[in-house]
C-alpha cells in the first residue's frame, strides 16, 4: 500500500458521531497515510456546533455551515474545499457509520490495486452491511435500469462472507464510505446540492457517462443503519424530486415509466393511511419538474404521533403485523406470545417467486380481513418497508406503523 494523504468528508447534524468516528480514524491509520479530517458542522445549533469547534486541531478541520444543507450539500462542500488542498484522495463519510479497522486500508489497497492494472478508476466503495442484521447486505453497488429507471442493487439481502465476495464493477455506490480522486472531483464536478438521497447516484452517473470505473470491494466493510429504521415520511419529498430530476437529466427515455411506478407507490400510501406522505411525494413531482428544491425545514410538514408498543397493544384482542423481511416473522410471533395475544403475521417476501409471494399474500390477507371484521378491538402493524410496496387496502378499527431500530420498535401513528 502506497503512503498517500487522505482528505476525509464526514458531514455532521443533530448528533455528536462525527466526533467518536474521528477518534476511531486516528487510532486506526496506518502510520504511512497522512488522513486529514473534515467534520462539516451542517447548520446545528450552537451547543453542538460548539463540541465541534473544540475538537478541532492540526489533523481534524470544521467547516460550518450556517444552515443544514443535507447531506449532500455538506459533502458538495467539503468536496470543493478538498479541491484546494494538497491530498491524493477523497474519502467521502456518513457519520453514523460504523467502520471497521480494515474499512479504510481494504478501499485504499483494492483502488491501487485497479490502478496498477490500468484500469480508470472513478471510485471504489465499501460494503455496506446492517447494524441490526448485522451480515446482511444491505448496499453493495448496483445499476440502473434504462427502460424502467428502477435501481437494481447488487447482493441486497444476501449473507456476506469477505472470502468469497470479489471486488466488481458497479454503476452506482453509495456515499456512506466512497473513495475517489480529487482529480475525478475537479472532472465531472462535486455533488450536486440535492439535500438528501440520489445525491451520489446523480454523480456516479456522471463519472461513469466520463469515462471511469466505479467498484464495490468486500475487502471494506461498514456497518450502517438499515434505511427501513430511518424516517419514511419527509425524505419521501427528496425520493421523488432528485429521483425523478435526476432522471430527466440523465436517462430521460426512462422517464414516464418511472413516474408510473412512482405513483403507484403513492397510490399504496393513500390505500395505508399516510395522506401526509402521499401529499409531499406530490410535491416531489411538482417539484422534479419545475427544478425547484425545498430545505427540510420548509417542508410542509409536521412529525406523527409517536406511541409505545406495550401503549398500543395493551387494549387489542387480535393482531395483523405485515413485514417486509421472512426473517423478522419468528421475532414478532414472540412479541405475540409475549403480551398473550391471538395474531397473524404477514411477510411480503417469502425468498419464492413473486407471483407466489404476491398469491400467499393474497390468501393471508383476506383471511386477516375476516378476522378484523368479526374481532373486536383488531389492530394493524404496518412495517415502514411495506408502506410503498403493499398492494392491498386493509380494514381495521386502529393501525399503526412500525419500523425496526436499533433502540427497538418504533410506533408511528398518522
Amino acid at each position: 500500500m502506497t503512503p498517500c494523504r487522505i482528505f476525509t468528508i464526514i458531514p455532521a447534524f443533530g448528533r455528536t458521531d462525527a466526533i467518536v468516528m474521528a477518534d476511531f480514524l486516528r487510532q486506526q491509520c496506518p502510520q504511512n497515510i497522512s488522513l486529514h479530517l473534515l467534520i462539516v458542522d451542517n447548520g446545528n445549533p450552537q451547543p453542538l456546533a460548539e463540541q465541534f469547534a473544540a475538537i478541532a486541531a492540526d489533523d481534524c478541520r470544521i467547516l460550518r455551515l450556517e444552515h443544514n444543507q443535507g447531506g449532500a450539500g455538506a459533502f458538495r462542500a467539503g468536496m470543493l474545499l478538498a479541491l484546494e488542498t494538497p491530498c491524493d484522495f477523497v474519502w467521502l463519510l456518513d457519520d453514523d457509520a460504523e467502520l471497521t479497522p480494515e474499512t479504510l486500508t481494504g478501499l485504499l489497497t483494492e483502488y491501487q490495486r485497479l490502478e496498477a492494472e490500468g484500469i480508470r478508476v472513478g471510485a471504489v466503495g465499501s460494503v455496506q452491511l446492517g447494524q441490526i442484521h448485522r451480515d446482511t447486505i444491505t448496499s453493495a453497488g448496483g445499476q440502473l435500469c434504462p427502460i424502467t429507471g428502477r435501481y437494481q442493487p447488487y447482493c441486497e439481502g444476501q449473507t456476506f462472507s469477505r472470502a468469497t465476495f470479489a471486488t466488481h464493477e458497479v454503476h452506482y455506490l453509495a456515499a456512506t464510505s466512497l473513495l475517489t480522486r480529487p482529480e475525478v472531483i475537479r472532472h465531472v464536478g462535486p455533488f450536486e446540492p440535492m439535500f438528501i438521497h440520489c445525491d451520489d447516484w446523480e454523480w456516479c452517473y456522471r463519472v461513469g457517462a466520463a469515462g471511469y470505473h466505479l467498484f464495490i470491494t468486500g475487502q471494506s466493510v461498514i456497518h450502517h443503519p438499515e434505511w427501513e429504521s430511518k424516517p419514511a415520511d419527509w425524505i419521501v419529498y427528496y425520493d421523488i424530486r432528485n429521483y425523478l430530476w435526476s432522471l430527466r437529466r440523465h436517462a430521460p427515455k426512462a422517464l414516464p415509466i418511472a413516474r408510473l411506478l412512482r405513483r403507484l407507490q403513492q397510490l399504496f400510501y393513500l390505500m395505508h393511511g399516510r395522506k401526509k406522505i402521499a401529499h409531499l411525494m406530490q410535491l416531489g413531482f411538482k417539484h422534479a419538474d419545475s427544478g425547484q428544491l425545498l430545505m427540510r425545514d420548509e417542508l410542509p410538514w409536521r412529525p406523527s404521533k409517536h406511541v409505545a408498543l406495550d401503549a398500543f397493544l395493551k387494549s387489542a384482542s387480535f393482531v395483523t403485523i405485515i413485514l417486509w423481511h421472512q426473517s423478522d416473522v419468528d421475532q414478532w410471533q414472540q412479541r405475540l406470545r409475549q403480551y398473550n395475544l391471538k395474531g397473524q403475521v404477514i411477510a411480503c417476501r417469502s425468498g419464492r417467486s413473486f407471483l407466489f409471494d404476491l398469491l400467499r399474500m393474497a390468501g393471508l390477507h383476506l383471511w386477516a380481513q375476516f378476522r378484523h371484521l368479526v374481532a373486536k378491538q383488531a389492530v394493524l402493524l404496518l412495517d415502514h418497508s411495506c408502506l410503498k410496496r403493499y398492494p392491498f387496502p386493509f380494514i381495521a378499527t386502529r393501525r399503526a406503523f412500525c419500523r425496526e431500530t436499533t433502540h427497538g420498535v418504533e410506533l408511528t401513528l398518522d
